[in-house]
């Protein structure tokens, strides 16, 4: 299964594979391509609001969130 799921996610920046053994064969369940799905807060809280804003509204992050 380790094999099947990097062929899988090989092209990819992230990927988690869900594989499962039914009997002897291997059963294919959803590539996701955000950790936690796509759900995990961010630190510091500010961000997680930024981020969401910029989803929201296309605006840019604040200068203040990326490293000099």
């Amino acid at each position: 299964m380790v094999g099947i799921a990097e062929q899988l996610a090989a092209e990819f920046e992230f990927a988690r594979v869900d594989l499962y053994q039914y009997g002897s064969r291997v059963v294919f369940g959803e590539i996701t391509h955000y950790p936690e799905g796509g759900s995990a807060l961010f630190e510091p809280r500010e961000f997680d609001r930024a981020l969401g804003e910029m989803w929201k509204s296309g605006r840019a992050l604040p200068e203040h969130f990326y490293e000099p």
